[in-house]
């Protein structure tokens, strides 16, 4: 799969609620997290020694999911990142209209036909790829009210990132800001603090 097989999609969606709190410490490589306001996969961590004044930090390296560009931070490792919510849908691609609109087949049997075919040689590629018979699969990311869109030969392997999603009902917030968290099975969590950002004020309101 080369860096042609992919299709960025802009979607009119809110990202009010497109991320969620996560402790720095708590990140893993291979995860997503929010750098400078874009969802990235993480590729790179390391955290440094704590010094005599302050917390140990963690440096992250990231990649653009969208349109894999880099991006790094360092965050004190008591702090809280943003992490996106990442939905990750995939089709077949069953038919090409002769104005470029693509008809994707989702395993349930469900149609979807708003995606178009890039007007550039990638577009020119994929239409003759299917012509020639070629079984193509698609892959949509949803996140951040943007969508990115995967295609490639069903016979090729893909890579898929691993997505681990808690829910947990909000019990408490306290003065210095920690939330008070608990799970189905009655564990509680207190390591997560509110974001310094809209989204905290939002939450604390």
């Amino acid at each position: 799969m080369t860096d042609m097989d992919d299709t960025h999609f802009e979607t009119g969606d809110s990202g009010a609620s497109a991320t969620y709190p996560m402790q720095c410490s708590a990140l893993r490589k291979n995860g997503f997290v929010m750098l400078k306001s874009r969802p990235c996969k993480i590729v790179e961590m390391s955290t440094s020694k704590t010094g005599k004044h302050g917390h140990a930090k963690v440096h992250l390296v990231g990649i653009d999911i969208f349109s894999g560009k880099k991006y790094e931070d360092i965050c004190p490792s008591t702090h809280n990142m943003d992490v996106p919510h990442v939905k990750r849908e995939d089709y077949q691609l069953t038919d090409i209209s002769d104005d470029g609109y693509l008809t994707l087949l989702r395993e349930n049997g469900d149609l979807r036909e708003d995606l178009k075919l890039p007007d550039s040689e990638l577009g020119a590629q994929l239409r003759s790829e299917f012509d020639s018979g070629k079984e193509l699969l698609c892959t949509v990311l949803h996140s951040c009210g943007e969508e990115y869109e995967d295609i490639c030969p069903s016979t090729h392997n893909m890579d898929v990132p691993h997505v681990k999603r808690e829910d947990y009902q909000l019990t408490d917030i306290s003065d210095d800001g920690y939330l008070t968290l608990l799970r189905e099975n009655g564990d509680l969590r207190e390591d997560l603090k509110l974001p310094d950002s809209e989204l905290g004020a939002q939450l604390r309101s």
